[in-house]
């Protein structure tokens, strides 16, 4: 993790480091990581004398470029444009400005619904195509090399971010930016990325965790519609991570609901797979993206510029059941005259081992009305 001391800050718009420009006139400073939406940068600064208010620097669309952490050179944190612009005037104190400003996916987002076929294309191909309309360069798109089995894909009234998303969920992969590079691909869970260790009563501040109690799902029916021999299919998908799976910890969540509940099938209704590969990926997505609904927690830390969305963080001093690593979903960095702290959101696949006494336990207690997660 950094050294956490004289944490520092810098911002660029449209290439020009604006430490002198603004002096002290920077009240706060907040980035927002998240995994679903846009990242974001909000800065707050004293108008006092209106100097800002209609200031060139602050116009929408300029680049920004925003640094946080420690030592002489804090590292790149956002790269984004400028979108909104909020002027303040209280009845008493200071009238401010506020600026915010997202990454390049917020292009994508409002860009209009668009109604478009694609025949033949595999996803990574689309993404490249979709993402090359927003003057995305080849070295600006992160894909694998092999994605499923190329098909016929329909855009219906949705945004090109929307359908890109539904496109990454429908395979279990994700579908982000960071620092001007768009990824599309499987979550990253091997522990060996994860930065350092957050204790708690020492770097940690607040850790609470939550563990669900939700009647597992071991398999599931997909169905679907033949177009040449023009007629429904339905495929069963069992857990295909049982035996090689990424776990962040010693047992997994299908595991330790196996053990405590056994079987339980649910039928898939909400994607109409076009051949029996598409629907096997279908389900293969689902187990992936509930393979992370075991635990979820949120916490408070000392700030590190390194916790990211999309990354790992590791957990100590939480016992046994909860401490170890957890895949972050959400990242916010504040900067402000309370030093600089991170806020976050996780969720993890794995527990250390419990009994089937603790999770019939945890059955009982939410059928009580105790709330255990979602």
């Amino acid at each position: 993790m950094s050294r956490t001391f004289n944490p520092k800050h810098r911002i660029v718009i449209e290439g020009q480091d604006v430490r002198k420009l603004l002096d002290d006139d920077v009240i706060s400073l907040s980035f927002e990581d998240h995994i679903e939406e846009a990242d974001a940068v909000s800065f707050e600064i004293t108008n006092r004398k209106n100097q800002w208010i209609d200031h060139a620097l602050f116009d929408r669309g300029n680049a920004v470029e925003v640094f946080l952490g420690y030592g002489p050179q804090p590292p790149k944190i956002f790269e984004g444009v400028i979108a909104v612009v909020e002027p303040h005037f209280p009845g008493d104190g200071v009238p401010t400005l506020s600026i915010t400003a997202y990454d390049r996916s917020y292009l994508m987002r409002k860009k209009g619904d668009r109604d478009e076929a694609y025949p033949d294309r595999a996803p990574n191909d689309l993404v490249r195509e979709i993402a090359q309309r927003y003057r995305f360069r080849a070295d600006e798109i992160v894909t694998p090399e092999e994605t499923p089995e190329r098909r016929y894909y329909q855009q219906e009234s949705q945004s090109d971010w929307d359908f890109l998303k539904a496109l990454a969920k429908e395979i279990g992969f994700e579908l982000y930016m960071e620092l001007g590079i768009l990824y599309f691909r499987k979550p990253r869970t091997r522990p060996e990325t994860v930065p350092g260790t957050f204790a708690y009563r020492d770097n940690l501040q607040s850790f609470e965790p939550s563990l669900s109690a939700e009647k597992p799902v071991s398999k599931v029916v997909v169905r679907g519609w033949d177009e040449i021999a023009k007629q429904p299919f339905q495929v069963e998908v069992d857990d295909p991570f049982a035996a090689d799976r990424d776990v962040l910890g010693e047992q997994s969540g299908s595991d330790f609901m196996d053990e405590g509940f056994g079987e339980s099938v649910r039928i898939l209704d909400d994607v109409v797979a076009a051949n029996e590969a598409h629907a096997r990926a279908i389900g293969v997505a689902y187990f992936r993206r509930k393979e992370f609904e075991l635990i979820n927690a949120t916490g408070s830390c000392v700030g590190d510029p390194e916790l990211k969305a999309k990354r790992l963080i590791r957990i100590a001093g939480a016992g046994q059941k909860f401490s170890g690593t957890y895949y972050l979903t959400r990242v916010t960095h504040r900067f402000d005259d309370g030093g600089y702290l991170c806020d976050f959101e996780a969720k993890r696949n794995a527990i250390s081992r419990i009994s089937v006494e603790d999770a019939r336990d945890a059955e009982r207690l939410e059928s009580e009305g105790y709330s255990l997660g979602r």
